[in-house]
């Protein structure tokens, strides 16, 4: 059933990608969890953004919170909602290496080529507020 999900969630089926956070979640699979759980921040489920705040904010917060928040925040800016962006990304670049991209193998160019890079997208979200 999960290859269905699949199918529909890499076709843009937010809600897809969403149900497949949950399923691993419950298999415990956090890496699967989580590169659903981003693609489904990506796409704008509301549930997969809603706690970035949290999220980034305690020192020991939930598995995969600096990725999603991330996520959340590279949507956001390139929405247009630079100002909502911009504190969350700032908390990103400062954790990413620590929360994020130490847990990615450095052989992993796929993931490596496809990662957010928060201090440019914090950058992106300054100049456009900058500009006005």
């Amino acid at each position: 059933m999960a290859h269905r999900y699949e199918a529909a969630a890499l076709a843009g089926d937010t809600a897809a990608a969403a149900d497949l956070r949950w399923l691993y979640d419950d298999l415990g699979e956090p890496v699967r969890r989580d590169h659903w759980k981003r693609i489904a921040a990506e796409g704008g489920d509301h549930d997969a953004c809603g706690s970035h705040d949290l999220a980034l904010r305690p020192p020991q917060g939930p598995p995969g919170g600096t990725e999603t928040a991330g996520y959340c925040c590279l949507v956001l800016n390139r929405i247009g909602r630079h100002a909502e962006a911009e504190e969350l990304l700032r908390l990103a670049a400062e954790n990413w290496w620590a929360d994020v991209r130490s847990r990615y193998s450095s052989d992993d160019l796929d993931m490596l080529s496809r990662m957010l890079n928060p201090e440019d997208e914090l950058a992106a979200a300054e100049e456009a507020l900058a500009a006005g």
